[in-house]
């Protein structure tokens, strides 16, 4: 607009000009009119120049608001990049120590898989373990059941082959998987003597029966004594009397000696009170003792 309005001015000062040089060949009527439309045109030209004044500073006044919004919108914005900035900082400290962190978990957790896995293998090996003693355990506890059943069974059959003779001379008993026949003196010897009657000998035999049929026994011979007389005396008497039974079992049977073993315990070991005569008749005794192999049993423990 502004451009448009200067190009109309150039001509009409042109004309200006020229009337004025004009003005000095013409009339005075002719002055006068001329200097009329000269003013006219002054006028116009100065009403031309105030709406361009006009039209520029409005323009300018635009321009200003313009500009005032624009830097407005500037510096919000570079508040806003500011707070951006600001935010992004704080964000890459708490993604870098997210991570950190996140990398210290990793490895304890890796850590703890290890352990983890130790312990399963450990586990896994305790449960084979568990299994095989298990195994182990059934397979003793088959083999501890048979033995009872063998010593029952053994103690049955001593009591069948010793049934002919009185109950209040001998006892047949089981204790800790053995089978104890305990044969009082008046059965066996006379009082001080390691010779042995009739009557005992057949009661030994009757023992050697069931040995040489049970070939899985061994057979411990004991000898004891009451607390009459001296230690050394009681020592002898109570290993003779053993070495006797032992004689007649190898005399009358096909027992192996290896299975045998023969000692005597003296008076070191009552079964009752030696104070009195019924205890000491107790306390002088035979004790064969038979007691199964337990090889199989002592091979599944020692596995």
């Amino acid at each position: 607009m502004i451009l448009r309005k200067a190009l109309i001015l150039k001509p009409v000062i042109f004309v200006s000009c020229a009337l004025l040089v004009s003005s000095c060949i013409v009339s005075k009527k002719k002055y006068m009119a001329l200097d009329a439309r000269r003013l006219a045109q002054l006028d116009s030209v100065n009403a031309i120049v105030a709406e361009t004044k006009n039209d520029y500073n409005r323009h300018r006044n635009m321009f200003a608001e313009s500009d005032a919004r624009k830097t407005a919108a500037i510096d919000s914005l570079d508040k806003v990049r500011r707070s951006l900035a600001s935010d992004t900082v704080s964000l890459n400290n708490r993604i870098r120590d997210a991570i950190y962190e996140y990398n210290n978990e990793k490895t304890k957790l890796v850590g703890m898989e290890r352990e983890l896995n130790k312990k399963t293998d450990a586990v896994d090996s305790l449960s084979r373990d568990v299994v095989v003693k298990q195994a182990r355990l059934e397979e003793l506890t088959k083999m501890i059941d048979q033995n009872k059943s063998q010593v029952d069974e053994l103690k049955k059959t001593i009591n069948d082959a010793l049934g002919a003779f009185d109950k209040t001379e001998l006892n047949v008993s089981v204790k800790d998987g053995k089978v104890y026949v305990a044969m009082e003196e008046k059965l066996l010897f006379k009082t001080g003597s390691a010779d042995i009657d009739k009557k005992g000998v057949d009661a030994v035999k009757k023992v050697a029966e069931v040995l040489e049929k049970n070939q899985a026994i061994d057979v411990l011979i004991e000898g004891h004594t009451d607390n009459v007389g001296k230690a050394d005396y009681n020592w002898k008497l109570s290993s003779d009397r053993a070495l006797s039974i032992v004689n007649i079992i190898q005399a009358n049977s096909k027992v192996d000696p290896k299975r045998i073993t023969a000692s005597g315990r003296g008076m070191y070991q009552p079964i009752a009170d030696n104070n009195t005569d019924e205890g000491k008749q107790k306390n002088r005794r035979i004790d064969i003792i038979l007691v199964p192999k337990l090889d199989a049993l002592y091979k599944v423990m020692g596995k």
